[in-house]
């Protein structure tokens, strides 16, 4: 089944945030192409989470991976991704989004 993209006849835009090279979306891309949605990545230890085409994304996902927030002291990359309000901005999105459609 697939779905057209939004009433403006706009893909919404998905960012997989990763940790590793390995991580991807797997089988969920394919349900996100078929309901109008264009994914791609950024590596969170090398590339700005505050780029506007991150921050303007209509979904962020934060894919797992073998690092968590207690281990900031060796990947403090880590500590942009965890901190309050880079999480609290992003949910608000989330939510005005949520209701958007």
């Amino acid at each position: 089944m697939r779905r057209e993209p939004d009433g403006a006849g706009h893909r919404r835009i998905a960012v997989a945030l990763r940790h590793v090279a390995l991580e991807d979306l797997g089988p969920i891309a394919r349900i996100l192409e078929e309901f109008g949605w264009t994914a791609s990545y950024c590596h969170a230890s090398t590339e700005d989470l505050d780029d506007p085409l991150i921050v303007s994304a209509d979904l962020l996902i934060v894919l797992g991976g073998p690092v968590g927030a207690h281990d900031t002291p060796a990947f403090p990359f880590l500590s942009k991704e965890i901190a309050p309000e880079y999480s609290q901005a992003r949910a608000k999105k989330t939510a005005a989004a949520r209701h958007a459609y």
